[in-house]
């Protein structure tokens, strides 16, 4: 896989009492990876950094991930977040593999993430993806 698009969520609030999880899709808008996280006071910021992290073990080297969280991005740039030091751990495993890989991490609009756009179409249509 060249391209993926990553996106996190929370389940009712952020932060969650129950949790979210991500979803990665490829170019073909196809979804390649889901994964429900229950744990309380998740945050979607946590979510996202989770997502990119899978992203990172799915593609190949020289791969593109998309994604629309400027922190997330952020923090994977500096390899570290002073403000969440309990996901260091989760943020330096995305860092090296993004540099052993040769991964571009590019932020975009919300409009253009593949994978936002799949929540969001079954948040309207009323079904269920976690």
């Amino acid at each position: 896989m060249n391209k993926l698009f990553v996106d996190g969520y929370t389940i009712g609030s952020n932060p969650s009492r129950v949790g979210g999880g991500f979803v990665i899709c490829d170019e073909d808008s196809k979804v390649i990876e889901q994964k429900k996280i229950i744990k309380p006071y998740y945050t979607n910021n946590e979510a996202e950094i989770s997502g990119l992290v899978k992203s990172l073990e799915l593609i190949d080297d020289l791969g593109t991930i998309y994604t629309d969280s400027f922190i997330a991005c952020c923090w994977l740039r500096g390899g570290r977040a002073k403000a969440r030091p309990d996901l260091n751990g989760l943020i330096k495993t995305g860092h090296a593999l993004q540099k052993k890989k040769d991964i571009k991490i590019i932020q975009i609009n919300r409009a253009q993430n593949l994978a936002g756009i799949y929540i969001e179409n079954c948040q309207l249509e009323g079904k269920k993806f976690y």
